[in-house]
C-alpha cells in the first residue's frame, strides 16, 4: 500500500535550502519516492491551522520505504541543510488499501462526508461543471 509524506515548511536561508534541493532528487528517487505537489510560495489554508506557508506532497510505494528514506545515511547528512534553512513538520500517512470504497462501509461514509464538505465551498463547482468549462483540475 502506498504512503504518502506530507511536509509543511518555512524557508529562512534561500541559499542554504538549495543545498538541499540539489542532493534531494537522486536519493528520493532511488527508494521509488514521487513528488505529487509542492506550493510555490503559500499554501491556502481553508480552515483551521497551518504550520508553515509552503507544502509538498510525497508518494512512496509503501511506508516502509518512506521510513527507509527517511533513515538513510546520506538523506540525513543531507537533511542537515534544510534543518539549518527551513522550520519543517513531517508526516507519513498510509494510502488507502482499496480505492473501491462501495465495500467498506467506514470509506463509504467518509466519501460522502468529503463530497459534502468540498461542496460546501462558496464559489466551487461541481467536478462536470468544471469539466464542461475546459479546464483541468
Amino acid at each position: 500500500m502506498a504512503a504518502y509524506v506530507i511536509g509543511q515548511l518555512e524557508i529562512f536561508d534561500d541559499g542554504r535550502y538549495k543545498s538541499y534541493l540539489a542532493g534531494f532528487m537522486p536519493i528520493f528517487q532511488r527508494y521509488g519516492g514521487e513528488l505529487l505537489a509542492t506550493t510555490n510560495g503559500k499554501t491556502t489554508v481553508v480552515e483551521g491551522e497551518w504550520g508553515f506557508p509552503s507544502t509538498v506532497v510525497m508518494k512512496f510505494p509503501s511506508r516502509t520505504k518512506a521510513e527507509k528514506w527517511l533513515a538513510d545515511p546520506e538523506y540525513r547528512e543531507l537533511a542537515e541543510h534544510r534543518h539549518k534553512s527551513a522550520k519543517c513538520n513531517l508526516a507519513v500517512i498510509d494510502g488507502v488499501a482499496n480505492s473501491n470504497h462501495s465495500k467498506n462501509p467506514a470509506l463509504r461514509n467518509l466519501s460522502r462526508s468529503s463530497l459534502n464538505f468540498a461542496g460546501s465551498f462558496r464559489g466551487t463547482r461541481s467536478r462536470s461543471e468544471m469539466q464542461m468549462s475546459g479546464n483541468t483540475y
